[in-house]
């Protein structure tokens, strides 16, 4: 998530927006990089989870300029949290997303004329590896959150309608763990969870997936796919 923030902070313009609104906040460290970028713009973030709230609070001082809110952003109206905003934006959250059409038609009507909208989520293919090692253990009916993140051509059908202007980059990222217990763990502490089945994850099946994944791939190996997109509406 920290590499991915970074990334995504990069590739954010350097004139300061006015009003920035971060979508998905949740601890705080993308907030953090968007206060270091833009020290004199109003930032809002917003999370629907309140246990993610305050230590995002905590990250950062109560001077900040920071306004919290605590929002759900697919049911709540996002309208009313800033109604003419220079910057929208969100880092690893959107991937999420049950209707993607309906947030994007939000954040289209909150963004003033010509403002940006900048996010990055991941991609379908995050975990192909563990995906590979699970169907060759014979448990190919084991849920992968993964699976169901949009690809790059649905965020592109999904946006093309509300924005004039649009870039979708794609990136994959990899990272190497000593086990497969301590990739699991931090798939878990990332957002992007882990397997879902009623299977029973014993260390036996553990140990039997390690092998799998060792032979197949030769390490325990995750890759990442991450999509970095911008998309203006008409100025």
């Amino acid at each position: 998530q920290r590499e991915v923030a970074e990334r995504l902070a990069r590739r954010l313009p350097a004139d300061e927006p006015g009003c920035v609104l971060e979508l998905g906040c949740g601890t705080g460290l993308y907030t953090r990089l968007l206060r270091e970028q833009y020290p004199h713009a109003e930032l809002v973030a917003v999370d629907f989870c309140a246990a993610m709230l305050r230590p995002a609070r905590g990250k950062l001082p109560a001077d900040a300029g920071i306004r919290w809110e605590l929002a759900d952003i697919e049911t709540d109206d996002i309208d009313r949290l800033v109604p003419d905003c220079g910057l929208v934006t969100s880092s690893g959250t959107l991937q999420w997303l049950a209707d993607p059409n309906s947030l994007f038609r939000s954040m289209r009507r909150v963004l003033r004329s010509g403002g940006l909208l900048s996010f990055a989520c991941f991609g379908p293919q995050t975990f192909c590896e563990l995906r590979d090692a699970l169907a060759a253990a014979g448990l190919a009916q084991v849920e992968l959150p993964a699976a169901g993140f949009y690809a790059g051509e649905q965020l592109h059908a999904a946006l093309r309608p509300h924005f004039s202007e649009l870039k979708i980059e794609s990136h994959t990222l990899s990272r190497t763990y000593p086990t497969l217990l301590d990739e699991l763990r931090v798939i878990r502490q990332t957002g992007t969870a882990g397997p879902r089945s009623a299977i029973g994850w014993s260390r036996a099946l553990v140990d039997r997936l390690e092998r799998l994944y060792l032979q197949r791939h030769g390490a325990i190996r995750s890759t990442y796919e991450v999509f970095f997109v911008q998309a203006r509406g008409e100025p």
